[in-house]
Parts: C-alpha cells; sequence; structure tokens
C-alpha cells in the first residue's frame, strides 16, 4: 500500500491483509514522510523499481 494513496486507504489494504488464511503473507507499505507515494506512483514513479518490485520479487524468491 502506498503511504499517500487516495484511491485504496490504509483501512482498505489492511483488512484484505488480515483476511488472507495464509500466514506466508506480507504487507508492504510503501512511502515516507519524505517520499510521498499515491496509488500509481507504486507504478510508474522512479522509485516504483526499488521500494516495490524489488520487494515483491525478494519475497518471492524467498518461497
Amino acid at each position: 500500500m502506498a503511504n499517500a494513496d487516495g484511491i485504496v486507504p490504509r483501512e482498505t489494504a489492511e483488512f484484505c491483509h488480515s483476511r488472507v488464511a495464509s500466514t506466508d503473507k506480507a504487507l508492504l507499505e510503501v512511502g515516507s514522510s519524505d517520499m510521498r507515494l499515491a496509488h500509481a506512483d507504486m507504478f510508474i514513479s522512479r522509485h516504483a523499481e526499488d521500494v516495490v518490485f524489488a520487494p515483491i520479487r525478494d519475497w518471492l524468491l524467498a518461497r
């Protein structure tokens, strides 16, 4: 979830995450007080590769 997402609020992302029965899961929150990311930023910003795609890749490879 993006820390400044106006489309999918934190509560919605957390609700979905909490309802997935698997224990093999992680909720990735991206952005910081210095780097506010919105919905599309997770896919098209210059930071997307480092803060979204690399952590997802690493999580998948660890499985």
